[in-house]
């Protein structure tokens, strides 16, 4: 499963054409912004448009897409707009704070169903208290807390992949994302890569019960819930292949 950190945005429309070459993949966007103008100063393919070039490509399917955490002041509703006409599920920072983290791990849940996805994460996804060193801060962010719980959350999720965007060294006031967040997000992927690495033990043996025991019990052991929808097995891990 291919974990990218670094880079601007525009990173993840290469890596969504490769993921999604087959079959359109469902997307996980965790972000301030939902980066699907059609182009910015007089580009199409910056850090603004990499969600609509891959509707535009077929390798994300807009239906099965939710994006979390939107906010912060713009001069066009292109994108917000755009969005919503495509079927995307727009889960403004209003909205995160009136259903709490729990509510929207359930709905990323629903939105996503039972299929393939990707996720990716702007480091302004966060609040810039927490993490100054981006392009384009936005107030009013995630907590840290807030986004471990979210990340982890999505446990059980049959994610093919999944970034990190936008971290800034340059625009770093004392270390905050190199020292933070990247780590936590990486800490949450190792613990799905754990897993994944005891149920594949397991899946040797084809012993589907031992399979779904391991996961739990791997991830439980790092502290990382796995999220149950009502009518849905306890667990499912997708053995992703390197």
């Amino acid at each position: 499963m291919p974990l990218t950190t670094g880079g601007d945005h525009t990173i993840s429309y290469p890596i969504l054409k490769a993921l999604g070459a087959r079959s359109p993949l469902g997307l996980v966007h965790i972000d301030s912004h939902t980066d699907t103008w059609d182009s910015f100063a007089g580009s199409r393919f910056m850090h603004g448009t990499p969600f609509r070039r891959a509707v535009e490509a077929g390798t994300i399917d807009p239906q099965r897409t939710i994006q979390i955490g939107i906010r912060g002041a713009q001069t066009s509703c292109e994108g917000w707009d755009y969005s919503r006409e495509q079927g995307m599920r727009v889960v403004f920072m209003d909205e995160v704070e009136a259903l709490g983290i729990e509510g929207i791990i359930r709905e990323a849940h629903r939105v996503v169903a039972d299929e393939p996805c990707y996720l990716s994460f702007d480091i302004d996804a966060l609040d810039p208290v927490f993490a100054p060193g981006t392009g384009t801060p936005e107030a009013g962010g995630f907590t840290m807390r807030e986004a471990i719980r979210l990340v982890r959350g999505l446990c059980g999720l049959q994610l093919v992949g999944a970034d990190l965007a936008e971290v800034s060294p340059p625009f770093d006031i004392g270390g905050g994302p190199r020292s933070m967040a990247p780590p936590c997000f990486m800490r949450c992927s190792a613990c799905w890569r754990a897993a994944r690495i005891c149920v594949g033990s397991a899946a040797k043996r084809n012993d589907s019960d031992e399979m779904a025991m391991c996961a739990r019990g791997t991830l439980a052991k790092e502290g990382v819930p796995c999220h149950q929808s009502a009518g849905s097995p306890p667990f499912k891990l997708v053995l992703a292949r390197a």
